[in-house]
């Protein structure tokens, strides 16, 4: 996985892409989608628990648990993310 986050005037924006991901798929040809392949992998953020998070590529919400993003949530629909929010 590859994460970067920037903040700009009062915004954070968290990109998040899964690579290298083979041996989590095993011999599946499915994508690699939801908890039942990322398990308890999380992307850890600077930001207070309980701040909303907005995938802007699934208009989904997040929310920031322990000081981190959950990838099996985060990667429901698409194995990448665009998380905007507030810094």
């Amino acid at each position: 996985v590859v994460a970067f986050t920037r903040r700009h005037e009062g915004a954070t924006l968290m990109v998040i892409a899964g690579r290298l991901f083979a041996r989590l798929l095993r011999e599946a040809i499915l994508p690699p989608l939801g908890e039942s392949v990322w398990a308890d992998t999380t992307v850890a953020i600077n930001l207070p628990d309980g701040t909303r998070l907005t995938n802007t590529l699934t208009d989904e919400t997040l929310i920031v648990e322990h000081g981190h993003i959950k990838l099996g949530v985060a990667f429901a629909r698409l194995p990448a993310a665009a998380l905007l929010g507030p810094t």
